[in-house]
């Protein structure tokens, strides 16, 4: 049987603390009454008490204890600590009070907590860290254990480890944290910015589309006056003639009149009044009968005036709403591209060069000429697009999608699907469907612009300096979507701008 160890301080084999009230086993291992208290209530028999160190089971009886010799002091001092270390006095609780509920609960956590602090293994208090494994090591275990060439260190000294290496972590963790509030601020000033620019575009396109409502109901105003106006002028002829007929008309019967009078008279009278009824009657017959005019509305020049207002209408309300010429954002389709032809990263520049990433496969390259396409295309509307060149030879212009990508019909300057200004050498020449129109000659050209009219059919070239100089314009009438063209060869380059 166990009983009280010495007044000297003792060191607990469970939580490793010291006491001067410990309980000293029968294998001269000591407990903490704490973990005395959880020992008792683990173990498999009541009140009995095993070794957690050697794991010696405990003999005593676990029987009422005999009743103490009065005269040895020892034996007067052990029935007050097991009184009080006793688990049996639980049961003077009344039942359902919650202070009974807590007397059972704690010896079992203290167990759990018990379980916890000991080596599984050898039973022995956790008393180092393995910083190989990340785990807490017993005595043995770093002897004969697992754990016995590895790096260990005091729990202290691990614990301070681990709590500087959480607090850098969490700092860390805070700085992400600042940084997804910082974004989340920018992320509400951009949402207000662009709900404030809806409403803006919203409240100028109503405005814009009223006042294109007004202009066309201005042009239907101009349309249905245009046609009365003619409606008019065909009727009034129609009233002339019409009045012009009735006149005669009336005119014959009155000599019709005048005649059936006069021959009812007698001879003398009818005779001396014929002669100017006569004159009458021939002076009626020699006038020329009216011109029957044509009475249908010459509308045939309507439509065109109907559509030269609308049109100038349409070409202000385009400028009123940023239409008519589009400032095209492009970007150069790197697929279409031969292998000698570098594409930035931004794909806005293309220059003459070993890229070395195009696949001889793609079907969308172009196999043996210098030239790209951009990713965009087209297929109404009014667009406009600036390039910055440099070098000798290189090429701007427009191709159908449908271009060939190998022979004669894939080059820009021969193809009926391409409309291009070519630059080499100091020249410069307009090519189409292999007609090439000689322009200019060693023109500093640094900067080109390109309008494209896809309604009108027209493609335009323009110089771009301090001045904007027309140098050619092709017209036709497309069929196909538009794509941007460019080639590029000999140390040059073109960039979009």
């Amino acid at each position: 049987m166990e009983g009280r160890a010495s007044d000297k301080e003792t060191t607990c084999v469970v939580c490793v603390s010291h006491s001067q009230d410990a309980v000293l086993l029968p294998c001269d291992h000591s407990v903490c009454p704490k973990c005395c208290d959880a020992l008792r209530a683990a173990g498999e028999g009541e009140g009995q008490l095993d070794c957690p160190r050697c794991g010696k089971k405990d003999i005593s009886n676990p029987s009422p204890e005999p009743r103490a010799d009065l005269s040895n002091p020892t034996q007067q001092r052990q029935p007050d600590q097991f009184a009080a270390d006793s688990a049996p006095a639980a049961h003077l609780t009344p039942a359902g009070d919650p202070q009974e509920a807590n007397k059972h609960d704690a010896p079992i956590e203290a167990a759990t907590e018990l379980t916890g602090r000991q080596c599984p293994e050898h039973k022995e208090a956790l008393e180092f860290y393995c910083e190989d494994d990340g785990d807490c090591v017993c005595g043995p275990c770093t002897i004969t254990g697992r754990h016995k060439s590895h790096t260990l260190m005091s729990l202290d000294k691990a614990q301070a480890e681990i709590k500087e290496k959480l607090r850098k972590e969490v700092e860390n963790l805070r700085i992400v944290q600042q940084d997804c509030h910082f974004k989340h601020q920018d992320l509400e000033i951009t949402q207000s910015e662009v709900k404030t620019q809806i409403d803006q575009l919203k409240g100028n396109l109503s405005k814009k589309f009223s006042e294109w409502r007004k202009s066309l109901e201005g042009d239907e105003e101009y349309a249905l006056k245009m046609i009365e106006e003619e409606g008019l002028q065909v009727l009034t002829q129609s009233t002339k003639c019409s009045d012009a007929l009735n006149k005669r008309m009336n005119l014959i019967r009155l000599i019709d009149d005048e005649t059936q009078d006069l021959v009812q008279r007698d001879p003398l009278s009818f005779i001396q009044h014929s002669k100017q009824l006569l004159y009458k009657v021939v002076e009626s017959q020699n006038q020329p009968d009216p011109d029957i005019p044509n009475l249908t509305l010459n509308l045939y020049s309507a439509p065109q005036r109907i559509k030269n207002r609308m049109n100038n209408s349409f070409t202000y309300q385009s400028a009123i709403l940023g239409t008519t010429n589009q400032w095209s954002v492009l970007t150069l389709d790197s697929d279409t591209a031969y292998w000698l032809l570098n594409v930035s990263d931004d794909e806005k520049t293309v220059m003459f060069g070993y890229m070395g990433e195009n696949s001889w496969h793609n079907s969308k390259m172009f196999e043996n000429v210098h030239q790209i396409l951009c990713s965009q295309s087209f297929t109404a509307g009014c667009h406009s697009w600036d390039l910055k060149t440099g070098g000798i030879s290189w090429g701007v212009g427009v191709a159908y999608g449908s271009i060939d990508r190998g022979g004669l019909g894939s080059f820009f300057t021969n193809s009926s699907k391409s409309w291009c200004l070519y630059f080499y050498r100091g020249s410069l020449t307009a090519c189409h469907k292999f007609q090439h129109t000689y322009l200019l000659e060693y023109p500093a050209i640094s900067r080109i612009r390109v309008q494209l009219d896809y309604e009108a059919g027209t493609v335009s070239f323009y110089q771009v300096k301090d001045l904007q100089r027309h140098l050619h314009t092709f017209q036709t009438t497309f069929t196909e979507p538009v794509f941007p063209a460019f080639s590029c060869s000999g140390n040059s380059s073109l960039k979009l701008s």
